[in-house]
């Protein structure tokens, strides 16, 4: 619902567009919305306690134990 909201709000003029597009738009949000669930379901494969830890947030139950992940 709050994708849909979102898109709404940034196209304004949504009815207006060719139906292809409209379709386009439907299916680019629903893959973000799928891709943004699959990344928080499955967090503990890249994401370690103490990376919640330095963020501030709570760490969830299933993150793995190990230092934070850092870039180089």
């Amino acid at each position: 619902m709050l994708t849909w909201l979102l898109s709404w709000i940034l196209v304004p003029d949504y009815a207006a567009l060719p139906v292809l597009q409209r379709l386009g738009a439907v299916a680019a949000t629903v893959v973000v919305g799928v891709l943004a669930f699959l990344l928080g379901k499955f967090n503990y494969l890249f994401l370690t306690c103490a990376d919640f830890d330095v963020s501030g947030n709570n760490s969830p139950a299933h993150c793995a134990r190990g230092e934070p992940f850092h870039r180089r």
